[in-house]
């Protein structure tokens, strides 16, 4: 339980990484001191992100880190043999698909998953993770997994992915909380929820408020397939469109009076003038 725990914060600590949700740089100045890390270090460090994030530079030479930092070369060589022992830079090999040649790159992601750990801990979001996963399946622990049990695990995870993927960013604990009870509590399908999913995202509504509003109004009507849900939709549309072509013909229709009026006058003045 408590690798499984631990597994599925490691990946929403990687998706922070790709999606940049978490400021890097900020966090990075803001504990590097408990990380053991020095200014020089921390500055190394900046630059080897910049290269790879910004210039797609993903091994900077020692002549390019040379001409943007005070340091020397040697001074370089020292601090990048630091960070390698310390455990927070790695060097690995990489492969070019369409030429076949090797070549090495600079990995910071030891860096990030110790930056990452400390800063989840010091703000408070580690607990709030690992009490919301271990409370979705604390009644799993005292006794074997069913199947459904075991699809309903699946889907949670499906969805996760699913929901980071059309917001553009990883999920706030909250949202992963509300994603479980929608699945364990209310009894929605996968299918169901990213139908809701893909209706908000539609009309530009990127958040969990909206998409719970959508789940909420069909669990009142009793939908619970997507031809229902999809069926639903329809007739709304529909509804929608007459509603906003009987405004439209209003609106023609007292044009159309002013119009009659604004002859009306102009004949008058027309005949007065004569």
């Amino acid at each position: 339980m408590k690798r499984k725990t631990q597994s599925v914060i490691k990946r929403i600590i990687k998706s922070c990484w790709e999606y940049n949700d978490i400021p890097v740089p900020s966090a990075l100045l803001k504990y590097y001191k408990k990380l053991g890390l020095n200014e020089q270090e921390v500055m190394f460090i900046l630059h080897i992100v910049h290269f790879q994030k910004l210039e797609d530079e993903l091994f900077p030479s020692l002549e390019d880190l040379k001409n943007r930092m005070t340091a020397n070369e040697s001074q370089i060589m020292s601090m990048l043999q630091r960070l390698i022992n310390g455990g927070y830079l790695k060097i690995d090999e990489s492969k070019d698909d369409i030429t076949d040649m090797h070549y090495e790159v600079y990995n910071t992601q030891p860096l990030f998953d110790q930056l990452s750990g400390l800063w989840l801990k010091e703000e408070g979001w580690m607990e709030q993770i690992e009490r919301i996963y271990l409370e979705s399946h604390a009644k799993k622990e005292n006794r074997d997994m069913s199947s459904l049990d075991l699809l309903k695990e699946h889907e949670e995870q499906d969805l996760f992915t699913i929901f980071q993927k059309e917001f553009g960013r990883p999920l706030s604990p909250m949202e992963y909380e509300r994603i479980v009870k929608w699945i364990q509590e209310d009894q929605f399908h996968k299918e169901l929820i990213t139908e809701a999913l893909r209706q908000a995202v539609l009309i530009g509504k990127f958040n969990m408020l909206y998409i719970d509003r959508i789940l909420f109004e069909w669990k009142k009507k009793n939908i619970r397939s997507i031809h229902e849900a999809q069926a639903d939709q329809q007739i709304f549309m529909e509804r929608k469109n007459t509603k906003q072509q009987n405004q439209a013909e209003s609106k023609r229709s007292t044009n159309h009076d002013k119009d009659k009026e604004l002859w009306y006058w102009l004949d008058i003045d027309s005949k007065e003038g004569r």
